[in-house]
């Protein structure tokens, strides 16, 4: 019995403990430096490794890592990207980024009311196909279509001569 005990007791350990151990954990929050709300669905990441996050609806992130790195980013569309150093190694960490706004701003969209003119030019195309199509079939059968007045003809001729 006390066997069992120690081998589940090692598995527990190897499995929980073990891998906890290689993890580096940085949480933060990501806001606008001009009125301080909070940016969602901002890209925070470990500069020279594929690995990141994104911040939830409040703004905040929490970014689990087993690799290491000096820097962390954050970038957002409509703001500047913003680099921070971190201490490297440390297994927690705090980071808060207060992004800026870029300058540059969208063209003007404008919309207007009523059908999409797209609509008109598929009708027309086919219309034309249905006109295509009604066509060759009608020229398919003026082909054959003597032909079969001809046999028919001459199967009318040759039963009137049978009577």
């Amino acid at each position: 019995m006390k066997l069992k005990f120690s081998i589940l007791l090692v598995f527990f350990l190897y499995f929980a403990v073990f891998p906890s151990l290689g993890q580096y954990v940085i949480k933060g929050r990501v806001s606008d430096a001009k009125n301080g709300d909070p940016i969602p669905f901002a890209s925070v990441g470990l500069v020279g490794v594929s690995q990141g996050a994104t911040t939830n609806f409040q703004g905040e992130f929490t970014l689990n890592s087993k690799y290491s790195a000096d820097s962390l980013f954050a970038s957002f569309v409509g703001y500047k990207k913003r680099v921070k150093k971190i201490t490297r190694g440390a297994k927690f960490q705090e980071i808060e980024f207060q992004l800026e706004p870029t300058g540059r701003e969208m063209a003007e969209v404008i919309v207007y009311s009523g059908e999409n003119p797209a609509f008109k030019i598929l009708r027309v195309s086919f219309a034309i196909g249905r006109r295509m199509i009604v066509l060759s079939f009608l020229l398919m059968n003026m082909t054959l279509m003597p032909r079969w007045s001809l046999m028919w003809t001459i199967s009318q001729k040759s039963s009137r001569r049978k009577r």
